[in-house]
C-alpha cells in the first residue's frame, strides 16, 4: 500500500511541476500583454490629447481670424459710412446750387448768366448725358462698382431708374429727385423708390444688402 501511495505521488509531482511552469508561463503571456495594451492605450491617450490640444489651437486661431474679419468688416463699413457722409453732403450742396439756379431762372439778365454758370457745375446731376455719366463714374470708383454692377444684376433697370438710384446714394431728398427729373407728384418719387427697392430685395441677400444700403 506504501508503495503504491509512493508511486502515485511520484509520478503526480512531474505532472504538477508542469502545470505550474505552464501557469507561470501563462500567467507572464498575459502581463506581457497587459503591458503592451497598456503601452498602446497610453499612446492612444497621448495622441488623443495632442488631436484635442491642436483643435483648440486651430480654434482659438479661427475664433481670433473671424473676430479680425469682424473688426476689419466693421473698420471698413464704419470707413464707407465716413465717405458716404461727406460724399452726400458734397452732392447736397450742388443740390442747393440746382434750387438756386431755379430761383434765378426767374430773374432777367443777370440771372440768365447765373443760370449758365451753375448750369455748367450741375451737369452731373441735372440729366445732362455727359454729366451723368461723370457722375455714375465718381460713384462707381468710390463704392467698388455699385452702379455698373446694379445694371448688370438687374438688367432691366432703365436709364430713369439708375438716375434715380445715383440720386437717392448721393442723399437727395424727394423734392429736389422730382426737380431734377422733371416729376410734378412726389407721390411719384416714393412710388419709383419702393418699386426700386423691391427689384432690389428680389436679389440675392448679400447683394441686396449692399445697394439697400447705399439707398438708406
Amino acid at each position: 500500500m506504501k508503495n503504491l501511495l509512493f508511486w502515485m505521488a511520484g509520478g503526480a509531482l512531474p505532472a504538477l511541476v508542469v502545470a505550474v511552469v505552464l501557469a507561470i508561463v501563462l500567467v507572464r503571456k498575459e502581463r506581457a500583454k497587459c503591458a503592451a495594451l497598456k503601452q498602446e492605450l497610453a499612446k492612444a491617450e497621448h495622441l488623443i490629447r495632442k488631436k484635442s490640444d491642436a483643435e483648440n489651437r486651430y480654434r482659438n486661431r479661427i475664433h481670433s481670424l473671424l473676430k479680425d474679419l469682424r473688426d476689419s468688416r466693421t473698420e471698413a463699413e464704419n470707413a464707407r459710412a465716413g465717405y458716404l457722409y461727406m460724399l452726400r453732403n458734397g452732392y447736397r450742396r450742388m443740390g442747393t446750387l440746382y434750387e438756386m439756379r431755379q430761383f434765378a431762372g426767374t430773374m432777367k439778365e443777370s440771372g440768365a448768366v447765373l443760370c449758365q454758370r451753375v448750369d455748367d457745375y450741375l451737369k452731373e446731376i441735372n440729366g445732362d448725358p455727359d454729366g451723368f455719366k461723370t457722375l455714375v463714374k465718381s460713384l462707381d470708383e468710390s463704392l467698388g462698382g455699385a452702379v455698373s454692377d446694379l445694371k448688370e444684376d438687374i438688367p432691366d433697370l432703365g436709364e430713369e431708374d439708375i438716375r434715380l438710384f445715383c440720386y437717392l446714394v448721393v442723399g437727395f431728398d424727394a423734392p429736389l429727385i422730382s426737380s431734377l427729373m422733371g416729376i410734378d407728384n412726389m407721390n411719384t418719387v416714393y412710388s419709383r423708390r419702393n418699386r426700386l427697392q423691391g427689384k432690389i430685395k428680389r436679389l440675392h441677400a448679400d447683394k441686396a444688402r449692399r445697394y439697400l444700403a447705399l439707398v438708406a
